[in-house]
């Protein structure tokens, strides 16, 4: 009788124990599966919600900033200018523009001077300067030329970067949540799932990251593009009077010998290159002359 009661006792702790484990594990593989879940319900909430903004809780206002819902936030702005001028010194412009680019805060990211043969040149400068500094820079470059065309544009990006933020932040919950997880998995196909799922995770959110960044940068620093045109014929005086007479009467006698020493150089070089050739045409011109006119004749009889 003692017997049968210990083997029933013995069999029941059996059975609970191997209930016991069962339920763990279908607990772990609902709460990964609920993570999941969570993981792409929150990917289409986010779409889904984003357009809500669009059409309903994003509102622009003219004084620099937007109504997200009932907040009131900044709004974020790409500035952007295309600028077209004649200038007499076209190197100089260039190199008086990127000075006053460094003095605002700013970079040149490219710049370019091309010079034609008829002496003329032609170029542009790409800078990019700090946004509350925009405007004035743009009228400081205006007062180094002729403005032939002038185009400033702006692209309200607020609603993207409200929607990378809002994006980024669900996207750290979710990492949390598989973190916790992790730390809790048991079973080496579980903690598989979940590094899988927290590696996609990861990926994504350094993607927006990135992309939040990018953004950020365009707001922070306008982009202006300057395409130069030098003036030409360009515009001189002629000296009067006697003004500078000592150093141009100077320059015209340097000139003049100049010349005169590379014309002799010249004419020496060419003469000289030229002796294989005239060598012999002038040997052939003396014997022609000596027999035509070097032999020794009697004088004729004077009748």
């Amino acid at each position: 009788m003692l017997r049968g009661i210990t083997l029933l006792v013995i069999l029941a702790g059996i059975l609970l124990l191997a209930g016991c484990g069962a339920a763990q594990e279908n607990a772990q593989n609902t709460a990964y599966e609920s993570a999941q879940m969570s993981s792409g319900r929150s990917t289409g909430e986010e779409d889904a919600g984003s357009d809500d903004v669009s059409s309903t809780s994003y509102k622009a206002r003219d004084n620099g900033t937007a109504f997200y819902g009932n907040e009131v936030i900044e709004s974020k702005v790409i500035k952007n200018a295309e600028l077209t001028l004649s200038v007499k010194d076209l190197p100089g412009t260039i190199k008086k523009i990127e000075e006053k680019a460094r003095q605002a805060g700013g970079v040149v990211a490219e710049s370019q001077v091309v010079a034609y043969k008829d002496n003329r040149h032609g170029g542009f400068v790409n800078v990019r300067i700090p946004g509350p500094k925009f405007y004035n820079f743009l009228n400081e470059v205006e007062k180094l030329g002729e403005v032939e065309n002038k185009r400033t544009y702006t692209n309200d990006v607020t609603k993207e970067y409200i929607d990378l933020n809002s994006r980024i932040v669900n996207l750290e919950r979710q990492e949390k949540r598989l973190r916790e997880m992790l730390d809790g998995a048991q079973k080496v196909e579980d903690i598989l799932k979940i590094e899988k799922e927290l590696e996609r995770v990861r990926g994504e959110l350094e993607n927006l990251k990135g992309e939040l960044r990018y953004l950020q940068n365009k707001i922070d620093f306008s982009t202006i593009k300057i395409n130069l045109k030098e003036i030409w014929p360009p515009k001189t005086q002629l000296a009067t009077g006697w003004r500078d007479i000592g150093s141009r009467s100077l320059q015209a006698f340097l000139n003049n010998f100049n010349m005169l020493v590379r014309f002799t150089a010249n004419s020496f070089v060419f003469v000289f290159g030229a002796l294989p050739i005239l060598l012999p045409l002038a040997a052939i011109a003396f014997i022609v002359w000596y027999l035509k006119y070097g032999k020794w004749r009697p004088p004729r009889d004077e009748e």
